[in-house]
């Protein structure tokens, strides 16, 4: 699986329980009801696990991954980040995209014309990782780097197809 292909959710925090179990903290989000496979990357090694088990909050998930039985191999991965496959998320509409999808977009706004690129996702808080509290997109102009709240009124449209985010920004947002 090449890396292209897969989007982070989280990294593994911690062990769970002494068999093995650890304790993924999500950072992305998760948008699958079943979880078979995670990929794990560490170090630049990326390496595939099955899961036995998967028991998911909304802020991090307990999970029970195939050949680590013990402590001490759960220690091991402990730092990894997680990823899964792109291809097996679900379709989203139109206007709502993944994270991983809008990077490198061109933001445009009504008034003020090209502004950047986007660079990255933030969040207000970690529940704002799992799907309450606020996005932002993290966009870099010609001279630094501003966050675009992406509900409206500041985002009118995302077209995936031509990667470009519509907005319309309040007179003297840049400035701030």
């Amino acid at each position: 699986m090449k890396p292209d292909q897969l989007y982070k959710i989280g990294y593994v925090s911690k062990t769970h329980g002494l068999k093995g179990g650890v304790t993924i903290i999500f950072t992305g989000p998760l948008d699958s009801d079943e979880i078979e496979f995670i990929h794990l990357e560490k170090d630049g090694n990326y390496t595939e696990r099955k899961v036995e088990s998967f028991s998911a909050r909304p802020d991090q998930a307990f999970v029970k991954l195939e050949g680590i039985d013990s402590i001490e191999s759960a220690g091991k991965i402990k730092g990894s980040t997680v990823l899964i496959q792109k291809a097996n998320r679900r379709k989203k509409s139109a206007d709502n995209f993944y994270d991983d999808e809008i990077i490198g977009f061109s933001v445009v706004d009504e008034m003020l014309g090209n502004i950047g690129t986007v660079t990255r996702m933030e969040y207000n808080s970690r529940q704002g990782q799992t799907g309450s509290g606020l996005k932002f997109l993290v966009v870099k102009t010609k001279t630094k780097e501003i966050l675009i709240p992406t509900g409206k009124p500041f985002v009118e449209k995302v077209s995936i197809r031509a990667k470009k985010i519509q907005t319309t920004l309040p007179d003297g947002f840049l400035d701030i």
